[in-house]
């Protein structure tokens, strides 16, 4: 390659040959002036640090700070405070830092739900969704969403509860007998009889083999078909119908046997149901009236755990001060207190359907969680205008022994009030949910007055569910205002004009009166409970079918 290249003179009309140039010098000459270039610069560089640091020390010496307005950074960081000036002295290199972070701050405060307390030298979480502590650092006390506007008259759930001892918790009696109960509990055979294969699983009647709190199933021996000789054991159809004897009487067994089957199914678990039909199981002989029998045993756990007890409440557009507020405020202290979850969801997501219909779609959501992920033995719904007024009442005082019940409910004039009610977490309350938030549908042609809660009611009866409900007297966990007696649980202000301010009247009084409070221990609520329980069934509250016939061809 040639070292020397023609330089072209573009202002003449014709190329002419110039002058060549060394193409070594020219390069040596730019690399002097680049480097001339960089030295001044750095330099520079130099002089201007040493400026910044001379100055940064006189002011050091000559000043002990500045005044600076800082409220438009806490608009930033939190609305509680939008309305509000504040003034802080800082020396420079912190409102330096400050102000390079502030984009951080404000990230973090929304990622990990906090805020800035009064002093602002530290940040406080957020204890339940937006509530924080009433009393900053104070976990034993009442929450609110705004704590500058609280109007001082929230209740104080633990300083109204005595301390959990053998004299005023169910735990420790529940406890004693553990401790004396049995290893293993052989249970009655069971003979489920075969569904119509006719029809659809659903709707049928369901089985379900079970066992007592703290034990769980240990199947022995299980066989579908029939056994020889056996003409007593479901000799009747399910329509109620005679069976032909041809169709009960053999002479050896006709079946199979599903032990390990049903073990997987079963083993472990305090309660299995099941619908013997030929969905589900095979029909080896089908001329026959089969049955599921199942022999099995309870084993008891290796050490007494308390049932688990999930709170769940909805209620949106939550105020300060309000009654939903209050309720919200009442129920996590209590949940806190005694060791129950506490759940309360805030988004309505169903806008087609009238609101009272969120409580079926969020327990369903909670139903599902505890059931898939064994969260809890039952799930307690608590309307959001319910004032806690004897917070010393275990749940567990009202929760039945027998292991068929999975809704307690209570009722009032209307008939059943789904203000405040128990449900087992099981298949069983999952269908019963399912049928009771698409009812409506399937009975265009019904208006229901009390919309979710008549659904609820006639979901009960039209499929003849009295086997897994009981309906208990209000005043154990839903008496009103004005039936209210000391000691009652709760007050449920249902049909109340004016909740927020009546509310607050009640809780000055339950303030000022321990008789709300004092009266009535766990102990005494179940004995109640358990009084009741054991009436004959037709002396325990009742309900009927609710709602009115429309004719479609008039508004």
């Amino acid at each position: 390659m040639n070292e020397n290249y023609i330089l072209i003179n573009e202002d003449e009309d014709n190329e002419k040959p110039v002058q060549n140039v060394n193409r070594k010098k020219i390069k040596f000459s730019r690399r002097k002036n680049k480097f001339l270039y960089i030295l001044l610069f750095f330099i520079l560089s130099i002089m201007l640090v040493c400026f910044m640091s001379i100055m940064y020390l006189v002011i050091k010496i000559f000043t002990r700070g500045i005044s600076i307005d800082i409220s438009k950074y806490f608009e930033v960081m939190n609305p509680l405070y939008r309305n509000e000036t504040y003034t802080s002295t800082l020396d420079n290199n912190d409102f330096i830092n400050n102000t390079i972070n502030n984009n951080t701050i404000n990230n973090n405060t929304i990622n990990n739900n906090t805020i800035w307390n009064e002093d602002m030298n530290e940040s406080e979480e957020f204890v339940f969704k937006n509530f924080v502590y009433l009393t900053p650092g104070v976990s034993e006390g009442p929450i609110t969403i705004d704590r500058n506007l609280d109007d001082g008259t929230k209740l104080n759930i633990y300083k109204m509860t005595f301390p959990l001892n053998e004299n005023t918790s169910l735990y420790y009696d529940e406890l004693k007998k553990y401790n004396k109960q049995n290893d293993t509990i052989l249970m009655n055979d069971k003979y489920f009889c075969e569904l119509n294969s006719k029809l659809p699983p659903e709707g049928q009647k369901d089985y379900s083999v079970s066992c007592p709190h703290n034990y769980q199933i240990a199947i022995n021996d299980t066989f579908y078909g029939r056994f020889a000789y056996d003409t007593e054991n479901c000799k009747y159809y399910s329509n109620g119908t005679k069976v032909p004897r041809n169709k009960l009487y053999r002479i050896r067994d006709s079946g199979y046997r599903l032990n390990e089957t049903m073990k997987k199914f079963c083993d472990g678990k305090k309660e299995c149901i099941l619908k013997p039909h030929d969905y589900f199981f095979y029909r080896k002989y089908r001329l026959l009236n089969n049955y599921l029998y199942i022999n099995y045993q309870c084993i008891k756990k290796e050490q007494y755990n308390k049932p688990k007890i999930s709170i769940v409440m909805f209620g949106n557009d939550v105020k300060v001060n309000s009654l939903y507020e209050n309720s919200i405020s009442e129920m996590y202290q209590y949940s806190t207190i005694h060791g129950y979850n506490f759940y309360h969801d805030e988004k309505r997501y169903v806008y087609d359907r009238l609101p009272h219909f969120m409580k079926l779609n969020t327990l369903i959501k909670y139903m599902s969680k505890c059931i898939e992920e064994d969260l809890c033995d039952w799930i307690v719904w608590i309307d959001s205008d319910v004032i806690i007024t004897n917070p010393n009442i275990e749940l567990e005082a009202f929760l039945p022994e027998d292991d068929n019940i999975h809704f307690i409910v209570s009722d009032d004039h209307n008939g059943l009030n789904s203000g405040f009610f128990f449900l087992r977490v099981n298949s069983w309350s999952y269908n019963f949910l399912l049928r009771a938030a698409s009812y409506s549908y399937y009975n265009k042609d019904l208006l229901l007055k009390f919309s979710d809660q008549s659904s609820i009611n006639n979901v009960l009866i039209e499929f003849n569910e009295e086997d897994h409900y009981t309906i208990v007297p209000k005043s154990w966990f839903n008496s009103y205002y004005d039936d209210h007696r000391p000691g009652d649980f709760v007050i449920h202000l249902a049909g109340v004009p004016n909740k927020n301010e009546f509310s607050k009247e009640i809780r000055l009084k339950i303030m000022n009166n321990e008789t709300y409070y004092d009266s009535k221990s766990s102990y005494d609520m179940r004995i109640e409970v358990l009084e009741y329980y054991n009436l004959p069934r037709e002396l325990q509250h009742h309900i009927s079918i609710e709602g009115k016939k429309l004719d479609q061809n008039h508004n």
